[in-house]
């Protein structure tokens, strides 16, 4: 009897230490989950009544002004009754030529929606030659790469195909961005509510991700690759590791809820 009781006594703390762990591992994963998409709800703030989607932020006066270090990103994230717009703004030369190099993201995922959300990305700027030498001028020469940005990257939304669509396109999506002559980079992007099956009655929260991309590093030359008698034959690519910020995206979340007129 007594070793019974020492059996049962042993399974009983056994079963106290795994629901403790279990316990303590869910509330670090919750903790891990509400700090990555965002510590509180905030709702939205009302955009202004006239929303040009031009490049020029003149309309939002000192409202975009929120700063996220991670991304080097000025930005502020607003409604009206018809859209959700992301104004965007860079001053930063180096997280310039990131945001040139693989565009911005903006995901609004909300509860029931695909697991990663409905995402637009802008610029797409198409890929060029390396150059032999840096250009004379770099702002007009971003400029003239950012001019050929005539794509729009969507995913995850319930009525259109993920792919790119035009600037110029009929599901109200809109994106406009530009660089001054000190290469300050401003950016406007007006997305339709119901394109995101939302109305400005839905009052729950929604999260927001905003992601500046990077750039994709290359494959790399096919040359076989296969081992041989336990090497890797010579000439064979590896795909570099770190390889800079340039290569390295950056992200953040927003927890908000739609701006309802008053």
């Amino acid at each position: 009897n007594l070793q019974s009781n020492r059996f049962i006594l042993i399974q009983m703390l056994s079963r106290q230490r795994i629901a403790w762990a279990f316990i303590i591992a869910s509330g670090l994963a919750t903790t891990t989950y509400a700090q990555k998409k965002g510590d509180q709800v905030q709702e939205n703030p009302a955009a202004p009544n006239e929303v040009l989607i031009d490049g020029n932020l003149t309309e939002w006066g000192s409202s975009v002004s929120e700063y996220n270090e991670d991304t080097k990103l000025f930005y502020h994230v607003s409604n009206d009754n018809e859209n959700i717009y992301l104004t965007v703004r860079s001053e930063d030369k180096a997280n310039v030529s990131k945001i040139l190099a693989g565009g911005i993201s903006f995901t609004v995922k909300t509860e029931g929606r695909k697991k990663d959300g409905a995402s637009v990305t802008f610029p797409i700027v198409p890929r060029q030659r390396p150059q032999a030498a840096a250009p004379k001028d770099l702002v007009k020469f971003n400029q003239q790469r950012l001019a050929s940005a005539k794509e729009i990257r969507v995913t995850g939304f319930k009525t259109l195909i993920d792919g790119g669509i035009s600037i110029q396109n009929e599901y109200g999506i809109k994106t406009v961005a530009t660089l001054d002559t000190s290469n300050n980079f401003t950016y406007e992007l007006a997305v339709p509510l119901k394109a995101l099956d939302l109305t400005v009655a839905y009052s729950q929260p929604i999260l927001i991700n905003i992601r500046v991309n990077g750039l994709t590093p290359p494959a790399g030359p096919n040359m076989g690759g296969r081992m041989i008698g336990g090497m890797r034959p010579m000439g064979t690519y590896r795909r570099p590791t770190n390889l800079g910020p340039l290569y390295e995206a950056s992200e953040f979340w927003l927890n908000r809820t739609l701006y309802k007129a008053k």
